[in-house]
């Protein structure tokens, strides 16, 4: 009884083939099984570079010779395995660290982000690297926290602000474009590159203000290059693509 339920089955397993015309056909599709070290392994999720060196200086010497980093973005970077010819010329992808962090919302030409003044002033203080720049910027703002902007002057190049700080006092309040900063946008390891940035406020309706990058993502680069030296320091014998 075994044995006629065997023969049944390899009876069924059987590729049968049939020819049309001068070409062949089989019944079956052929689907190769793939051996237990071609199989692409789960991506090591990270979040920081220090992970990332944590995880390849975890590796013994000879895994290390098999790997390199790719640095896609400011906020990305990948290790990945050499070709492998033997595994139709596929590269695998061992740990990847991305940045998650909340970013400013900078405005653009075409769609505007306006802050209210208060969530703006929040903003600058906990989303860019403090600087000198940043505390003129606040300080300005703070003029206009409690009083009236009366009237507003823009030559392209800056904004002034007639503000009422009385019955009938009036002072002038001049922020001057480009202002550069340093917003938190890449991994916390590295020097936060800088942007030029061009500041603007309306008060109709009440005060609001909106940051412009003028740069053309030139801070891109510099985010690319500063991770790569970074990792170049800290791991010596990685080969590191950017």
């Amino acid at each position: 009884m075994i044995k006629e339920a065997i023969d049944k089955i390899l009876e069924l397993a059987k590729i049968e083939t049939f020819a049309k015309g001068d070409r062949s056909y089989a019944k079956q599709k052929l689907v190769e099984i793939t051996p237990p070290g071609f199989v692409s392994p789960e991506v090591l999720t990270l979040n920081t570079l220090s992970g990332m060196v944590d995880y390849l200086q975890s590796l013994d010497e000879e895994m290390q010779q098999k790997v390199f980093l790719q640095v896609n973005d400011f906020n990305s970077v990948s290790l990945l395995g050499l070709l492998q010819p033997e595994n139709s010329n596929k590269r695998f992808t061992y740990a990847r660290s991305q940045l998650a962090v909340s970013q400013f919302n900078f405005s653009q030409p075409t769609q505007p982000a306006w802050y209210d003044l208060e969530n703006f002033v929040i903003a600058l203080q906990s989303q860019f690297v403090q600087t000198n720049k940043i505390d003129e910027l606040i300080s300005h703002l703070s003029h206009l926290a409690n009083e009236t902007v009366v009237d507003v002057k823009d030559d392209s190049f800056s904004q002034s602000y007639q503000i009422k700080t009385g019955i009938t006092t009036k002072s002038q309040v001049v922020v001057t474009n480009p202002i550069t900063l340093r917003p938190h946008r890449t991994f916390s390891e590295i020097e936060q590159p800088a942007s030029t940035c061009i500041f603007r406020l309306k008060s109709k309706g009440g005060m609001q203000c909106a940051l412009f990058i003028s740069d053309g993502g030139a801070w891109k680069l510099d985010a690319i290059n500063n991770i790569k030296n970074w990792l170049k320091e800290q791991l010596p014998d990685i080969t590191i693509i950017a």
